[in-house]
């Protein structure tokens, strides 16, 4: 067995396990391969001149002898390349786009692994239909199908997409393998759609004011990207999404306080504050008062009581 062969058999023996690896997993990864790089950048180069003389008995052009050979410039650029996709947004699981439809059905188009591209490149050599057909019923299989082992390949792939579909969906598994990202914040937005996007969460928001919700949920709820709702209260509020909703909290803390409709404790509650201690911290670090010294100054105001300067 060459060891091209040996290669394939252990990268198929890892594709789950890439499929699956959470988005730590994989910056580590890649910091690993970096570190890999320029560690073993002298060997690299060895072993890529017998490559480059093979190219040559082979009459392969220079063009494409330029494409293969490698000097330690190349050899740093793939290394940075590695470091600096491992500080990009793993796009996996995003949701880019979606509806609700009049039955109450959500559609969302979320971004995915290869692995889904992978079952559409499969089916194409193993189906004789087409598969643009949205009223497609039957798929008559090609005997034999043009790849061997292509029915195998898609099973195994749909079987990897149904997982992800169930992980994104799991509650437990976003808790721990999403972490919670400060949100960014914003000036002026340039697309109207982010407008409706910004104006709809807003309103998710204050329908919610007397829950806890994470960023998470507020994603799900409302069929929008992590990294694009990021972006958006970025150029729309200079506030990240919790530090915004925390501040709608304040804000609707301090209407009650100024109705004496409530008393602290019941307002605590009524915003869904775990204790009145932590709205009180929330609150001062807001406000720069306590719930006490607010309604104080509230008190003072009405009776005229400021000294002028």
């Amino acid at each position: 067995m060459s060891y091209i062969d040996i290669l394939g058999q252990k990268a198929k023996a890892c594709k789950k396990d890439i499929a699956f690896a959470s988005t730590t997993q994989k910056n580590d990864a890649l910091l690993e391969i970096a570190h890999i790089l320029r560690v073993c950048k002298d060997d690299i180069i060895e072993t890529n001149k017998v490559d480059l003389e093979n190219g040559r008995m082979r009459k392969m052009s220079e063009a494409m002898l330029d494409r293969l050979a490698l000097n330690d410039s190349r050899i740093e650029g793939m290394a940075k390349a590695c470091e600096e996709l491992a500080q990009l947004d793993d796009p996996v699981g995003e949701v880019v786009s979606g509806s609700t439809r009049p039955n109450g059905m959500k559609i969302e188009k979320v971004r995915v692994p290869m692995g889904v591209i992978g079952i559409i490149f499969e089916a194409r050599h193993t189906f004789q239909c087409r598969l643009d057909d949205p009223y497609l019923q039957n798929m008559p299989l090609k005997q034999p199908p043009d790849i061997f082992g292509s029915q195998q390949m898609i099973r195994l792939l749909i079987e990897q997409f149904l997982i992800h579909l169930a992980r994104r969906y799991s509650a437990s598994y976003t808790s721990v393998v999403r972490p919670k990202d400060t949100m960014p914040a914003a000036k002026s937005t340039k697309s109207k759609n982010d407008i409706e996007v910004y104006s709809l969460v807003t309103e998710y928001m204050k329908e919610h004011i007397r829950s806890h919700v994470t960023i998470e949920q507020i994603c799900k709820d409302n069929l929008v990207g992590r990294s694009r709702l990021q972006k958006i209260f970025k150029n729309q509020c200079g506030l990240g999404i919790i530090d915004y909703f925390s501040k709608l909290k304040i804000n609707t803390a301090k209407e009650l306080i100024r109705s004496r409709h409530m008393n602290f404790t019941q307002i605590s509650d009524y915003l869904g504050y775990t204790s009145i201690h932590y709205f009180s911290r929330q609150f001062k670090k807001e406000t720069g008062m306590t719930p006490s010294e607010y309604a104080s100054s509230i008190k003072a105001m009405s009776e005229g009581k400021f000294e002028e300067n």
